[in-house]
């Protein structure tokens, strides 16, 4: 439901997001479902220019989509890592995970189209990345 109304109540979904994710990082064998609400939560703050709360939101969640073979999850949890790491001035490292992602993102996408659509939505996320940001 977050995906849904977050353009027109952000707030309202952010509180679903976080809800989700707390009932999901509380459940036996969830840690999957985990990982998905993490990138909304990781997106979020990225895009209020608060990069060292998405890296701690994203780190747990590298090994449980490379543990559970997803290579889209990862990829993206990977490119979101690379823009949380351009806010904390870590620029060398991110450009280094970005393109270490590119592989997953291939393979999990599938599609150039979709990989170059998900490249620009995440980069968008980020405040330097901005117009007038």
């Amino acid at each position: 439901m977050g995906r849904v109304i977050q353009h027109n109540a952000p707030q309202t979904a952010l509180d679903m997001f976080q809800i989700a994710h707390n009932i999901f990082v509380n459940a036996p064998k969830a840690e999957l479902y985990a990982a998905h609400t993490a990138t909304q939560l990781a997106a979020h703050n990225i895009a209020v220019g608060q990069g060292e709360k998405a890296l701690l939101i994203l780190a747990p969640y590298l090994d449980v989509a490379y543990d559970n073979e997803n290579a889209s999850l990862l990829s993206t949890l990977m490119l979101l890592r690379a823009e949380a790491l351009e806010l904390t001035g870590r620029a060398s490292e991110a450009r280094k995970v970005r393109l270490d992602s590119l592989t997953w993102a291939r393979y999990g996408f599938g599609s150039e189209n979709y990989l170059r659509s998900k490249l620009r939505e995440i980069n968008a996320l980020n405040p330097l990345n901005r117009k007038n940001g």
